[in-house]
């Protein structure tokens, strides 16, 4: 098949978002199929579509199973010529997106619907984590005390090392973000949070506490991509781009895929970082915050704890201004997502008062640990259109 020149190649456009509450796991009612339904018809409604207009779905979730794509596809009643079922964790949601550009971009699908979430219950949650993957089943599920807060702790303590970072550094960073979570109605914990709080906060995994816990809830996001603009809210999909397993584990994990991401999203976009007004980092711990800080360029690798704190008193860009999943919480695979649509929500100004106008978004994914951190990277770049 010959390809189509660059030139040929259609726009792509986000019309839609949908997203639910996200709640405790523990105080969760609903299915990962409720969910999953809640969220992809708000985006739906939208974008002034049905589940009869989209030849195209991408799902990812880690509890919708047995189902897949096209299970969904069946109870929804779509009839795509497009599917996909991403399995990258937080890098899930721009994952679909990358893929799902090249279909619309090539003709191979018009609409598409993009949705993630879970639900857990009972020992859900542990079951995840300890059959995440191989390495977890068999390195360590074993190893009593072994999980992604001991993992990450340890990487936490090598970057405080390494940039002379102190328990206060991230705290302002969890603190911001919960100023954030005030905001947006979704948000799982959106009661103010002290530095004091923060720092009194029982230890987890040494030096994390509570707060540098990323909380499980049951949630999920959804988004409506597509070939034609929808007057009045619609976002361009400018660039995305991945770079996984960059280093094959055989660093200190301290750098992420994202440094060599960036270069080919600045060249596709004619953007740079400077031009960037509203930015979602992915959460799940501060380190991974500070770390892909560096790799875009927002934050230098000398005095990075005077530079962390202008840059989050600065609020040039907006990071994170759904609360990130520290305080909204991480909805498992569904986190992915959670990003994607508070940048898209900005960029329409539907997001906080304060992010009104921003023109340009940048969406960074993160996730799927291997032996010690997340091994998946990549990026999106919206524009309001």
């Amino acid at each position: 098949m010959i390809q189509q020149p660059p030139s040929q190649l259609r726009e792509v456009f986000l019309i839609g978002t949908g997203q639910t509450d996200f709640v405790p796991s523990h105080r969760a009612e609903q299915t990962t199929h409720e969910l999953l339904y809640r969220a992809a018809v708000e985006a739906l409604n939208d974008a002034g579509l049905t589940f009869a207009d989209l030849d195209g779905l991408a799902i990812s979730s880690f509890t919708v199973a047995p189902d897949h794509s096209i299970d969904l596809a069946v109870r929804w009643n779509i009839k795509p010529q497009w599917l996909m079922d991403s399995c990258l964790g937080g890098a899930s949601g721009n994952d679909m997106i990358q893929h799902a550009q090249q279909a619309i971009s090539s003709g191979s699908a018009q609409r598409i619907l993009v949705v993630s979430g879970d639900h857990f219950a009972g020992d859900d949650f542990k079951d995840l984590v300890e059959n995440y993957n191989m390495s977890a089943r068999t390195n360590f599920a074993q190893m009593p005390g072994m999980s992604p807060n001991t993992l990450f702790a340890m990487l936490t303590s090598n970057q405080m090392r390494v940039y002379g970072l102190t328990k206060s550094d991230y705290g302002s960073l969890v603190v911001r973000q919960r100023d954030w979570a005030a905001e947006n109605r979704h948000a799982a914990y959106r009661k103010p949070l002290s530095l004091t709080d923060y720092l009194s906060s029982p230890v987890i995994a040494d030096p994390l506490s509570r707060y540098d816990c990323v909380p499980v809830v049951s949630g999920a996001s959804a988004i409506v991509l597509s070939a034609d603009k929808c007057a009045g809210k619609s976002v361009r999909v400018l660039s995305s781009h991945a770079q996984h397993n960059p280093d094959n584990q055989d660093s200190d994990g301290l750098s992420t895929g994202l440094a060599q991401v960036l270069p080919k999203i600045w060249q596709q976009s004619g953007y740079t970082i400077a031009d960037i007004d509203v930015l979602s980092v992915y959460d799940d711990y501060p380190a991974i915050v500070i770390a892909q800080l560096m790799d875009i360029g927002l934050l230098p690798k000398v005095d990075v704890s005077e530079s962390l704190a202008r840059l989050l008193a600065s609020q040039q860009p907006y990071i994170n201004s759904s609360g990130g999943q520290l305080s909204a919480g991480q909805a498992g695979a569904g986190a992915g997502l959670q990003g994607v649509v508070e940048v898209a929500r900005a960029l329409t100004d539907q997001g906080p008062i304060a992010t009104h106008g921003s023109r340009v978004g940048l969406v960074c994914g993160y996730g799927m640990v291997t032996y010690r951190y997340g091994s998946c990277s990549n990026a999106t770049i919206l524009e309001r259109a």
